[in-house]
């Protein structure tokens, strides 16, 4: 899923109005690419799990809490009141920046997950649960999940002035499992029995989850580096130039 929202939006903020939100200090390192993990089961559980995930579907209900979040603030609702629409227009162009954050941090923290699979489960229950989650009921899971998802607990605490806590985390998390619970038919119930009938390893991540939150609130917390703010910077000022003629 797409992670970052948290830090990426109080950049956001510094960028707009360094005289009335601090700006964040980026870490000082380059953009990773993504690391090249041994093949493995474990690796591969961990493939089969994003796949199932709609990326584009997370991106979307990022960007519609941002536009709400910054709907909130005076300063953004005396730019908005000047020139209507600048809000919608804003987060749909920061768009492209946060798709590759999130992907960056993603690829950071892959091998946390894998290692914590590796930890938790053996080569054999990573490739069953690996086969669940690309079977047509896992991918209806984590479709559903993903399009439920929505990061308002996450996203609450820009206001507050504090970090992304596991308890938003897990409650922005919750939301979209339960959603996904809501979305399984009779069918999908019995045919979830079988599954975990013949592959018990299905419950251990139930078990693992604590811990998978664990590594989701410090990809929550990650800075945009200084690359990714400096276009952050530029993507605000270009925006506000257009729509306010400054």
């Amino acid at each position: 899923m797409g992670f970052i929202r948290h830090a990426f939006f109080v950049a956001i903020l510094g960028a707009l109005s360094p005289a009335v939100f601090p700006v964040i200090p980026a870490a000082a390192q380059p953009a990773q690419a993504p690391q090249a993990d041994a093949a493995s089961e474990h690796a591969d559980l961990y493939t089969a799990m994003q796949e199932g995930i709609d990326q584009n579907a997370i991106i979307d209900s990022t960007l519609i809490a941002m536009d709400r979040e910054f709907r909130t603030i005076p300063v953004m609702q005396d730019i908005e009141a000047s020139s209507p629409g600048t809000i919608g227009v804003l987060v749909e162009e920061l768009r492209p920046v946060m798709e590759r954050v999130s992907a960056r941090v993603t690829a950071k923290y892959r091998p946390d997950m894998i290692a914590l699979f590796e930890a938790k489960l053996t080569a054999e229950e990573a490739r069953d649960v690996a086969a669940f989650y690309r079977s047509d009921l896992g991918r209806k899971l984590l479709n559903t999940a993903s399009i439920n998802f929505s990061p308002d607990a996450t996203m609450s605490s820009v206001g507050e002035g504090g970090e992304v806590t596991e308890e938003q985390v897990t409650q922005d998390l919750s939301k979209a499992a339960e959603a996904a619970a809501k979305s399984m038919t009779a069918d999908d119930m019995a045919t979830m029995a079988r599954e975990v009938a013949k592959s018990p390893a299905l419950l251990k991540m139930n078990a693992i989850n604590p811990e998978v939150r664990k590594i989701r609130v410090q990809m929550e917390r990650e800075q945009p580096n200084a690359e990714e703010q400096a276009e952050i910077g530029t993507v605000v000022t270009r925006v506000l130039a257009e729509r306010m003629g400054g």
